[in-house]
């Protein structure tokens, strides 16, 4: 079943083993290339997706129970100005390009020129990724390069999947034409065709791996094992780099530490006072005491953690007011 809503197009499958419907799945889904679907353990294969067009770019989501794609040289004439660009989030896949064999995973990204034929087997998982013209990240057309990898949890093939997971979060919450893909493109021209890549391509991706350091940091304030080292490691920084980004915030252990403050003051406020609170968030973000947090919060506001909340205001209390806020807002009448 294929459906459009306002520049999306859902494609959703559920078919029985047996079930003549599968016949839709294979003839219908691609005309690009050949498509098998794979039943899985309860005799069911299943394809849930979606493909946004942003400008030239067609960006996609899919969850699948497995499939098996077969671009033969009569499928050539459709979309062979296109490379496709895949990372299965989760799962696992194998094919091969011009006699050259590949593994997909969520560790790397596999670049595919559509001008050659290929097969591809997924398993169930995920496969996110995107299909874009060659000439709109500087490859020249007849350039013979079918295959190239991308590693997706390193320097800036990691910077590259965490702007392409932003940008189809983006897409599964607002209209495609909200949505701003020029981040993904300077990656990909860095990435693929550097010699052309311009100077604003160069600051884009700047640009793009400050936010995702950022993000990196966010997703591991809990971690004790959060430091310089492995910030520099995951994104390939020098240390003057990583302090230049991070300069306005005093360097990035403040600005860790910064954060942890404020993460761990946001649950004290939350809850209920009880002994060992004040513990328990040191712990749960990252602090490696009790009186490590018990100073930092000292030096940011004066007074130790204990006394920062008035213990007789129950969490999530709400005062009344004798009117909506909107009304309250209001100018008076004149």
């Amino acid at each position: 079943m294929l459906r459009h809503t306002s520049g999306r197009k859902a494609v959703r499958f559920d078919a029985l083993e047996g079930d003549g419907d599968i016949e839709e799945w294979i003839h219908g889904w691609s005309p690009v290339a050949e498509v098998r679907p794979i039943f899985g353990a309860d005799g069911y294969a299943r394809f849930d997706g979606s493909v946004w067009q942003v400008g030239e770019l067609l960006v996609n989501r899919f969850d699948l129970t497995g499939q098996i794609l077969n671009r033969k040289p009569a499928h050539l004439g459709l979309c062979s100005e296109l490379v496709s660009i895949q990372r299965l989030v989760k799962g696992s896949g194998r094919g091969e390009i011009a006699l050259l064999a590949f593994e997909q995973t969520a560790r790397i990204f596999t670049v595919l020129d559509w001008a050659f034929p290929y097969t591809n087997v997924h398993s169930e998982g995920r496969i996110e990724g995107i299909m874009v013209p060659k000439a709109l990240i500087g490859l020249e057309e007849g350039a013979a390069a079918p295959l190239r990898i991308i590693d997706a949890l390193q320097g800036e093939g990691r910077v590259l999947a965490m702007t392409l997971t932003r940008l189809l979060d983006t897409l599964e919450t607002r209209e495609p034409h909200a949505a701003d893909a020029e981040p993904l493109l300077q990656l990909l021209r860095c990435l693929l065709a550097p010699e052309r890549a311009t100077r604003t391509d160069r600051k884009g991706v700047s640009n793009a791996r400050y936010l995702a350091i950022k993000s990196y940091i966010e997703n591991r304030l809990g971690d004790c094992d959060l430091s310089v080292a492995s910030i520099l490691n995951t994104f390939a920084l020098t240390r003057r780099s990583l302090y230049r980004y991070f300069e306005p915030s005093g360097g990035v252990r403040a600005y860790i530490q910064s954060r942890r403050l404020a993460r761990a003051l946001t649950d004290l406020a939350a809850q209920p006072y009880s002994r060992g609170r004040v513990a328990a968030a040191a712990r749960c973000w990252g602090f490696s005491s009790e009186a490590a947090f018990s100073r930092a919060v000292r030096r940011e506001f004066g007074a130790p953690p204990g006394r920062l909340f008035d213990r007789s205001v129950a969490p999530g209390y709400r005062p009344h007011f004798p009117r909506s806020i909107d009304e309250w807002l209001k100018p008076p009448a004149s």
